[in-house]
């Protein structure tokens, strides 16, 4: 991964409707190799998948929860049918374990807090195998979702003698 890799991602992840022959042009290179290098990105895994971002307030969607949801028990049994329940509950935006007090937490959209109070009443609440649940409504963004930009080359690091010898 170089410089122009970089430029690539962070342009794409600004907008990924470019025509290739646009991102050339932002990036300063050919069509013909800007299409190979979004192949490799594509081919290595770098880049994912190509998705729209959803304003979720547009949508009638006001509430937005993070809840920590902590297990009764750590058994594999249990994990695999939490982790089931909540990647079908479609009001969870995102969910990830976590190493801590908690063992999940799980982003949640809702229209209200008394839509919110429905979800947790008759799907949270229902998922077997939870101990806890603790709910954090946030009140407003301060950093939206941003692009994720590739860590830079490291730079080669002279050693002791290196120095001493200039």
């Amino acid at each position: 991964m170089d410089a122009i890799d970089r430029k690539i991602l962070a342009e794409l992840q600004e907008d990924a409707h470019l025509t290739n022959q646009q991102l050339a042009a932002r990036i300063g290179l050919s069509p013909s190799p800007t299409l190979r290098r979004v192949r490799r990105l594509k081919d290595d895994g770098i880049i994912a998948r190509y998705v729209a971002v959803v304003e979720p307030r547009r949508l009638g969607l006001q509430v937005m929860a993070l809840v920590t949801l902590t297990l009764a028990s750590q058994d594999d049994a249990t994990i695999s049918a939490v982790e089931e329940r909540i990647r079908s509950l479609d009001e969870v935006t995102e969910a990830y374990t976590l190493a801590g007090q908690a063992d999940y937490i799980i982003k949640v959209w809702v229209s209200s807090l008394e839509t919110y109070e429905e979800f947790v009443r008759t799907k949270l609440r229902t998922v077997r195998g939870l101990a806890s649940i603790t709910t954090m409504f946030a009140y407003a963004t301060v950093k939206p979702p941003s692009p994720i930009s590739p860590p830079p080359p490291h730079a080669e690091r002279s050693t002791d003698r290196d120095r001493r010898s200039r």
